[in-house]
């Protein structure tokens, strides 16, 4: 890991545009207080929140399996935010999974296999996932796994999806078993990481319970009822726009 002084020492090399190309940012954890609380487990899904375009629109265009970084690319903020959690020191012992219900688990593997670490070309985005739950199904039952394979608690688990509430959303069940869950409706966002790890840092400090979603506004983390409410109309959105979840949506 790249540490200076006890903080994080951003890689100052970009990737080649072939990978992932990427600025590193000043690490979120570095500017935490020290002894702030940090997950124990980042779980991330995969379309439209590490990666873009969702993998059902690829498979509309394409019908042999994409290729990372020309036909799915990850998010600036995405790249940026796995480099952090690779190099900063204040991540140690922090894993990494992935939970995404795609019908198109295969490709997806492939581009986990295929993505270079943001930072270290020699290794992949498959070494750097520790847990990978890849199928279709309500994502309670991705948690679960990964809960028994990890052995943590949901409250020690940070989880970011673009999907929050209504007939496809994520973010509200999960929330609902007692993760802290992050709104990102246009992939991962600088704004959107940094505010999800102040936020469970200052849920742990309070002894909160954890179970919340944390909105892609930037407001104070909501149970899941109060997110319901509060994006009525985005989630009728969501919901009617269900075509694209019964094409394997992640």
């Amino acid at each position: 890991r790249a540490v200076e002084g006890g903080r994080c020492r951003p890689t100052a090399m970009l990737l080649a545009p072939s990978a992932i190309s990427f600025a590193p940012r000043p690490p979120v954890a570095a500017r935490l207080p020290a002894g702030a609380a940090l997950p124990k487990l980042i779980v991330f899904d995969l379309d439209n929140t590490l990666w873009t375009p969702e993998l059902y629109q690829v498979a509309r265009r394409v019908k042999a399996a994409p290729v990372a970084g020309r036909d799915v690319k990850l998010f600036p903020a995405a790249a940026a935010a796995l480099h952090e959690i690779d190099t900063c020191d204040r991540w140690e012992g922090t894993q990494i999974a992935v939970a995404s219900r795609t019908n198109q688990g295969d490709w997806a593997r492939t581009l986990l296999d295929a993505f270079e670490v943001p930072g270290d070309p020699s290794r992949r985005l498959s070494d750097l996932v520790a847990y990978q739950e890849i199928y279709t199904g309500n994502k309670r039952a991705h948690f679960e796994s990964l809960r028994r394979r990890s052995g943590l608690p949901f409250g020690s688990m940070l989880f970011f999806d673009d999907a929050r509430g209504g007939r496809f959303g994520n973010c509200e069940p999960v929330a609902r078993m007692g993760v802290l869950s992050a709104h990102c409706p246009n992939g991962l966002t600088d704004g959107v990481w940094a505010h999800a790890v102040r936020s469970y840092a200052a849920l742990a400090a309070d002894e909160a319970w954890m179970g919340m979603v944390v909105p892609a506004s930037g407001g104070a983390p909501e149970s899941p009822d109060e997110a319901s409410a509060s994006a009525s109309a985005a989630a009728r959105e969501e919901s009617n726009g269900g075509a694209h979840d019964a094409a394997g949506r992640g």
